[in-house]
């Protein structure tokens, strides 16, 4: 996307698929519902197209111009087989001019349909390295908040379908309603952009053995395994595994799980109000210190410190209810 508006009464449309979270389409409806309402109050003209509409195969309407393609649920890797018919036919409607804009792990769909080959990507940092493995020509940068290709964005986060459907309000109606129709949304803003990741594993080495037990550490976020266990993942005997794992990765198998361990505690740090014992518990450390000496080494910040410059300035607080008397 570009970055001067234009007025447009192409279609917005949300695509429809297996697995989808049905979350983002109910939120852009709303957000669209309220930008309608914010269009009015400033007089503008020609805001028609103001709405999204869901997008299914079988539709027969005109060309959509913007498809929001909506986070997967659930944690696994996509399979490519049953979203086939789906991957086809945003490959189709993007050759036809079509603007995608994937909701974090929507990103899969648009790197199932050789859409990100050679490119920069985005998506949650949990599903990254997943990503990366799978689709080594994609550039995947999960610290980014959405990376712009122009013809294809993609975004990090489940609620990322704010920020996409803001963006498009700018673009294509002025900054003015998608800054006050942000306003309705009471949509809280972080005060610095959060850092580069402080772990970024070597995955070109070509190993398969080696890629395999890295896709399994990060989907286990690296807690309660052993030596032994990685070499049978890897289908080694211990010490050709570590000697190899090693080679590939510049790091020994402990460090390379201390860093997959530290990198969720800077993900805690960053987006939950949990204090340090229960982020130390998460991550797999018992003893607290241990995690402030080793988190402090490789991040070069003390917990606290951490926190204080990248975590959310404003804490969510839930409404007090008093209940039924």
């Amino acid at each position: 996307m570009t970055d001067s508006p234009e007025r447009s009464t192409q279609r917005f449309c949300v695509l429809q698929y297996p697995g989808a979270e049905p979350s983002c389409a109910v939120g852009l409806t709303d957000l669209f519902a309220r930008a309608q309402q914010v269009a009015a109050e400033l007089g503008m003209a020609k805001t028609s197209g103001l709405q999204v509409e869901p997008l299914t195969l079988d539709d027969q309407g005109a060309a959509p111009g913007v498809i929001f393609v909506p986070a997967l649920t659930g944690q696994g890797t996509p399979d490519p087989q049953i979203l086939e018919p789906w991957v086809a036919a945003l490959r189709r409607w993007h050759a036809a001019g079509a603007v995608l804009m994937a909701v974090c792990s929507g990103t899969w769909l648009l790197a199932m349909a050789g859409l990100l080959q050679g490119r920069r990507a985005t998506l949650h940092w949990d599903q990254a390295m997943s990503l990366a493995v799978h689709y080594p020509q994609i550039k995947v940068l999960p610290h980014e908040p959405a990376v712009d290709e122009g013809d294809v964005v993609t975004s990090s986060g489940s609620l990322a379908w704010q920020e996409l459907g803001l963006a498009v309000l700018a673009h294509y109606w002025g900054a003015s309603l998608a800054v006050e129709t942000h306003g309705l949304l009471n949509v809280p803003l972080r005060d610095e952009p959060l850092p580069l990741s402080p772990f970024q594993p070597r995955l070109d080495h070509g190993h398969a053995a080696v890629l395999k037990v890295q896709l399994w550490l990060q989907d286990n976020r690296a807690m309660g395994v052993t030596l032994d266990d990685m070499a049978a993942c890897a289908g080694l005997e211990p010490r050709t595994f570590l000697r190899r794992f090693h080679a590939s990765t510049g790091l020994k198998p402990t460090e390379y799980c201390q860093h997959l361990r530290i990198a969720r505690a800077c993900h805690l740090l960053e987006t939950t109000q949990r204090n340090v014992d229960q982020i130390a518990t998460s991550v797999g450390y018992q003893d607290v210190g241990a995690l402030r000496k080793i988190f402090l080494r490789v991040t070069g910040f003390a917990l606290s410190e951490y926190r204080e410059r990248y975590g959310l300035r404003s804490l969510y607080r839930p409404i007090a209810l008093r209940g039924r008397s």
